[in-house]
């Protein structure tokens, strides 16, 4: 059986200053355990979700090992290291593009300035799905996608009806990790099924980028199970 340690890291935002995005690969993180036993080169995952109708924005680094695992003697761990980021603080919002409600229409969108070096991204905008919203009669749920093969700071997507109305509401959005392309963001609407054929859509994203670099530094204690095999009823470990 493959054993693994993973630590998350919860992200929170109290300034101005926005992550753009995470430079994933090497992240310069140490992990030691109270007995001496270290590991260093942690693997790591970066991923967002949006919550309360995307007013939210919730961010989390996941830290994790492929060989190495605390001492069965140890009492805790120490994470420590500096995480590499793309930060800013000013955004800016792209042209509107019309994308019409059938599933997998897509339609190709610049994002000015959106890169790190100061340059545009051409992005895809796609309706991913469309179904009738099973909690709501009479109403839609749609999922929009934008996917790019360079990172950009992705904020929100501005979604409107044709005659400049709003949306029924947002459900929500993440990060996408299983894109066709290298980079991707999912938000879920809630349309009315009986009028829209199609939508005004427009990216809100961070431009003048930069990089920064984070320190981390923490300690947690443990407590659990540890299984020796198949079958035991495994130890437990303080």
């Amino acid at each position: 059986m493959k054993r693994e340690l993973q630590i998350g890291l919860k992200i929170k935002e109290e300034s101005d200053w926005k992550i753009a995005y995470f430079r994933e690969g090497g992240t310069g993180v140490t992990v030691v355990d109270s007995r001496g036993s270290s590991c260093s080169g942690m693997k790591s995952d970066y991923s967002v979700f949006f919550s309360s109708g995307c007013r939210i924005r919730n961010e989390r680094i996941l830290l994790s090992t492929e060989s190495w695992l605390p001492s069965a003697e140890a009492k805790w761990i120490e994470v420590k290291g500096n995480l590499p980021f793309v930060v800013s603080r000013d955004s800016s919002v792209s042209e509107n593009v019309v994308l019409k409600l059938v599933e997998d229409f897509s339609a190709p969108l610049v994002l000015k300035g959106a890169a790190l070096d100061g340059g545009d991204v051409n992005v895809m905008l796609k309706v991913d799905s469309l179904r009738p919203n099973p909690l709501r009669k009479g109403t839609l749920s749609v999922t929009i996608s934008m996917s790019s093969e360079a990172p950009v700071g992705f904020l929100d997507f501005e979604v409107q009806r044709t005659d400049g109305t709003a949306i029924l509401g947002k459900c929500g959005g993440e990060k996408d990790r299983n894109s066709a392309r290298k980079h991707g963001w999912r938000q879920f609407l809630v349309l009315d099924g009986t009028h829209d054929e199609e939508v005004i859509v427009a990216v809100k994203y961070l431009v003048r980028l930069k990089e920064a670099v984070v320190p981390v530094h923490g300690r947690s204690g443990l407590f659990g199970t540890v299984a020796e095999k198949r079958g035991s009823t495994g130890k437990k470990v303080r």
